[in-house]
């Protein structure tokens, strides 16, 4: 079904209490039973047009949900520990109906809500708790499991308030959920994925008495292993130049890395927040030289500099003036942003490919759904190829709590930080997955026939 049923209406969206948006600093038993009665009125909605089974699931799936933390709240812990955590957020809009990448994280848990308009999606998710939404397998000689965790974090908490009290709020839920990881679970290591680095200062916002790591160094390292497959995948003869959109927290840190890793290799970047380009550039060419670094200026000129370009933004790059006018022909874009920056049926019909930044877990980290009868959660959108794929943030908790080679990162990444998850990665075989994006497999053919 691709139409969603707007069931506003009837479940009382707009005019119930129920249904109001409450961005309060802390989820209590209260909201989240709120969570269970929201459910009920959208399955009478929503009647026969779904599935009785994925009706069933998403009830049963809340209902545990709301039992776990109700137990937390009450100071209950569950019977077997979780040695680690990875903490997924879910930004959700009410307005959005999108490309799907905002609700996709927990479409597997509670389907039903897949069905329903964007405005009833999100009220019902506002009362939705932290709360485990996967498992990831043992490590080899230890008994303890890890999971994955729904951080009930929306874009509505920025949309409806001002940056201050936003950031008030994001952190709290953060802090909450980091809690419930540690005090129920007994996690004592808690990898942040998406945006929650940015919400959080490197999680140093984060009060919890456990070791948290931000993700950034195993994501900037299948980055770049994701660009050195990408020019064998597609027989790009080598060339010296790479192009980056976007000089973040992600961008930066791969930015001197690839500089660092690669002395052969000049890079070419844009950020259409101009102050922070021109910051990072003079960073940059202090450490690397001048000739190295090489501002553009506008989107067109930085990715027509070179075969291969990184994006690493938060936005869609079609945003950009001049995007339109690029020439992606024999072209390869490798977009870390999340949610993606490019559509993939765009760049295809315009000659060139798109490749995400997906490694493999190598059998070491393995997902696990929360129940046998239910699919494994996968962050971002669930979109990857293959079940052994994992994300380089998601990558980087499970190896600092299968190795403890490295120290948890909570500061801008730097490439000894990098170098050091990069050990641990080959240690334990995690490498980059088979080349993909949105779910789907590269054929190396369809780029070099075009």
């Amino acid at each position: 079904m691709s139409e969603k049923i707007d069931v506003s209406r009837q479940v009382g969206v707009g005019r119930d209490e129920l249904w109001m948006p409450d961005h309060t600093l802390s989820y209590d038993i209260d909201r989240s039973y709120m969570l269970l009665e929201k459910l009920e009125r959208v399955a009478g909605a929503v009647g026969d047009s779904i599935c009785q089974a994925e009706i069933d699931q998403s009830l049963e799936f809340a209902e545990n949900a709301v039992k776990q933390f109700t137990e937390y709240k009450k100071g209950g812990k569950v019977d077997e520990r979780r040695g680690h955590t990875f903490l997924i957020p879910v930004t959700v809009s009410e307005t959005e109906e999108a490309p799907g990448e905002s609700y996709e994280e927990i479409k597997t848990a509670l389907p039903m809500l897949h069905y329903v308009d964007a405005m009833t999606r999100h009220r019902t998710l506002l009362s939705l708790p932290p709360c485990e939404v996967g498992r990831y397998e043992p490590f080899e000689g230890s008994e303890v499991s890890g999971i994955a965790m729904y951080t009930p974090i929306t874009a509505e908490i920025a949309n409806q308030n001002d940056r201050r009290q936003a950031l008030k709020i994001a952190r709290n839920i953060v802090n909450e959920t980091v809690d419930f990881a540690a005090t129920y679970h007994g996690s004592d290591v808690v990898g942040l994925g998406g945006v929650i680095p940015a919400f959080t200062r490197f999680g140093k916002k984060i009060d919890v008495d456990v070791e948290t790591t931000t993700g950034h160094a195993g994501t900037v390292r299948m980055i770049a292993e994701t660009v050195d497959i990408s020019k064998e995948v597609f027989n790009i003869d080598e060339s010296n130049s790479l192009s980056l959109i976007g000089c973040g927290s992600i961008g930066s840190a791969f930015a001197e890395y690839m500089l660092e890793s690669q002395p052969g290799t000049n890079l070419h970047v844009y950020d259409d927040d101009r102050d922070t380009q021109q910051r990072m550039v003079r960073k940059l060419r202090d450490m690397f030289g001048e000739e190295r670094v090489v501002p553009a200026d506008n989107i067109k000129q930085a990715i027509e500099a070179s075969i291969v370009t990184v994006s690493a933004v938060i936005g869609s790059l079609a945003e950009n003036e001049g995007y339109d006018e690029v020439d992606f022909y024999r072209r390869v874009l490798i977009d870390d942003s999340h949610p993606p920056s490019v559509s993939r049926n765009d760049i295809e019909n315009r000659g060139g490919n798109v490749m995400w930044v997906i490694g493999d877990g190598a059998g070491i980290i393995k997902r696990l759904p929360v129940r046998e009868d239910m699919p494994s959660v996968k962050f971002c959108g669930g979109k990857v190829a293959l079940e052994s794929d994992v994300w380089g943030c998601e990558a980087e908790v499970g190896a600092l709590a299968a190795t403890r080679a490295f120290g948890a990162i909570n500061s801008p990444v730097t490439s000894e930080d990098v170098h050091a998850v990069g050990r641990a990665f080959k240690e334990l075989s995690i490498g980059p997955s088979a080349p993909q994006s949105f779910g789907r497999l590269i054929n190396p053919k369809v780029l070099s026939s075009k």
